[in-house]
């Protein structure tokens, strides 16, 4: 039986916000392509959205995590703030177990870089990427949650480093 990714794996894309919609600064923050390096997830330089200009179903969660579907192809990053929106060409994915997605995902990244189209800027399509093949049914992805403690692991020490980071900040401002 061949199983195929968007059999076990749920994705939603972003949405096209419109960059006179950006502001300077706000609560609302515009993850893009440009926040998921081979790093992950990474905020420190995003653009605004003021509340009123908010699509919905583009809130993202701590915890959700991210793949690239443009330029660097399968990147993949776990949002670690709140208050984050879900640009176009970013789909957030979504499974039974966030550990074996996120394990899935850096496994199977060339694979995805293969599907990719375009000659001056890769484009990976959700119609290419959920045939990539998978090797476990759903149930059995979903055994594997017993090891989500890590993923979980991974976005606490994600907090932990922004947190320091931040505190890094402000003594250097205070002290400098």
């Amino acid at each position: 039986m061949k199983i195929e990714f968007g059999s076990v794996f749920a994705g939603t894309n972003g949405a096209a916000y419109q960059s006179q919609k950006y502001v300077e600064s706000g609560e609302w923050r515009l993850v893009t392509i440009k926040n998921i390096s081979d790093n992950g997830f990474d905020a420190s330089n995003v653009s605004f959205i003021r509340d009123e200009d908010v699509v919905p179903n583009t809130k993202l969660r701590k915890g959700d995590l991210l793949l690239t579907l443009t330029g660097n192809v399968g990147r993949v990053g776990i949002v670690d703030r709140y208050h984050c929106l879900l640009n176009q060409r970013v789909l957030k994915l979504e499974s039974p177990s966030m550990a074996y997605l996120l394990g899935y995902c850096l496994k199977y990244r060339s694979e995805m870089e293969i599907l990719a189209n375009g000659a001056a800027q890769k484009n990976l399509g959700t119609g290419n990427l959920y045939k990539l093949p998978v090797h476990n049914t759903k149930e059995e992805i979903g055994d594997f949650a017993k090891f989500d403690f890590l993923y979980k692991h991974i976005l606490l020490l994600k907090e932990k480093i922004l947190s320091l980071q931040e505190c890094k900040t402000n003594l250097l401002e205070k002290y400098f």
